[in-house]
């Protein structure tokens, strides 16, 4: 299988033949074709066109510069004397050969967009388009040609053209070059005083191995940079509905894993719910198993009203019993009454210690629910006060 397919097109870019190169079995086969339909490449071959000598300009300028926008702007005004029609007119190729040094090729624009379009039109994929003078070898001062059955390609270091192959005697002999090799797939008679080498050789090889191996100036630049496969122009509207698209995605995603999360959690906290609930209530319903929260809070709150009422009852209670001890010891007088939580406390004040011993004897005979306990006494100028406390047992 062949790693290269080149094929050359003539001044009026129709496909003239093909070449199927093995870079590493060396071997090129050529095929003639006769439209843009009959370029067949497979897939892993690199296709290559070469365009016509005579229809491309290639040049050598100096443009002491290293930003590219400025060379790329400078060059077409650096070689516009060479040029026969307006530099707006023409495509602007150009490789770089040293720090100021630059090799320009140049092809009128319309020839450019029909190449575009002949391959958009074949589908074929192309991202290489030399000029055909890079596939005849270059020497220092030496022009090199190659003679073929229908014409002569001739390269004069970077500079270059093609001509009728009866044009070539002339040529040599009017031609200013000291030295001359001609390439030739026949033997070739030219004057024998002529400084001319001919090289027989097998011409299907030699092109395909120069244009395979040469740093060729790539007339796909700019506008045309691989323009088989262009890249469709991308609708702001269309990126900027992707990128809001993008990010409600991301806030759904986001949104849904922390909801996921709290679920989670919300399930973890009513399991727990639940087991306290059980050690709570062991006889719990199913409707308080299903809302422990609101069971738990239930539970407390009836707690709460039944503590509650045992208190006030418990007041009641005693009260009731003070009452009744009073009524056995009239001597003894309540100065005031104060209930705290489950205790209830009484300011008595009698005559004397004894009054109040035996009122709170009294007192302890008849409440057995409730503990009698004998706070503090002071002396006054009435008697004795004292303050006793009653807590629920």
């Amino acid at each position: 299988m062949s790693n290269y397919v080149i094929v050359r097109l003539n001044d009026k870019l129709t496909p003239e033949f093909q070449i199927n190169y093995n870079t590493t079995t060396k071997i090129a086969q050529k095929s003639k074709i006769s439209s843009w339909a009959e370029i067949k490449s497979q897939k892993g071959e690199t296709l290559i066109l070469l365009l016509a000598a005579n229809i491309v300009l290639t040049t050598q300028v100096k443009i002491p510069s290293k930003n590219e926008e400025v060379i790329r702007q400078s060059i077409p005004f650096a070689i516009e004397e060479e040029l026969a029609t307006d530099v707006s007119e023409n495509h602007f190729a150009y490789m770089q050969l040293s720090e100021q040094n630059f090799l320009v090729s140049v092809v009128n624009k319309n020839i450019m967009e029909q190449i575009h379009q002949q391959l958009v039109a074949t589908g074929l994929k192309c991202s290489s388009l030399y000029p055909e003078i890079f596939s005849c070898p270059s020497q220092i001062n030496t022009t090199s040609l190659y003679v073929t059955d229908n014409y002569v390609v001739i390269r004069d270091n970077n500079n270059g053209t093609t001509i009728n192959q009866d044009m070539l005697a002339t040529y040599l002999k009017l031609s200013t070059s000291s030295n001359h090799i001609v390439y030739a797939s026949e033997q070739l008679k030219f004057a024998e005083d002529s400084n001319i080498t001919l090289k027989k050789t097998n011409l299907t090889v030699l092109q395909a191995q120069t244009i395979c191996s040469e740093n060729a100036v790539n007339l796909f630049q700019g506008q045309y940079v691989q323009s088989q496969d262009r890249k469709k122009s991308v609708n702001p509207w269309m990126r900027l509905t992707l990128l809001i698209l993008v990010l409600v995605t991301s806030w759904l995603i986001m949104n849904v894993s922390q909801l996921w999360q709290l679920t989670t959690e919300i399930d973890s906290i009513k399991q727990d719910q639940r087991t306290l609930l059980l050690q709570l209530v062991p006889d719990a319903s199913l409707t308080e198993k299903n809302d422990p929260y609101s069971a738990i809070l239930s539970r407390l709150k009836l707690s709460q009203n039944t503590h509650k009422g045992n208190s006030a009852q418990g007041f009641i209670v005693a009260l009731t019993y003070v009452g009744q001890t009073l009524v056995q010891h009239p001597a003894i007088e309540i100065q005031s009454l104060r209930q705290r939580n489950t205790k209830l406390e009484i300011n008595l004040q009698a005559q004397n210690v004894s009054q109040l011993n035996q009122f709170q004897s009294s007192l302890e005979d008849n409440i057995y629910s409730m503990r009698v306990k004998t706070g503090t006494r002071n002396t006054n100028k009435d008697g004795v006060s004292s303050i006793i406390t009653l807590e629920q047992l």
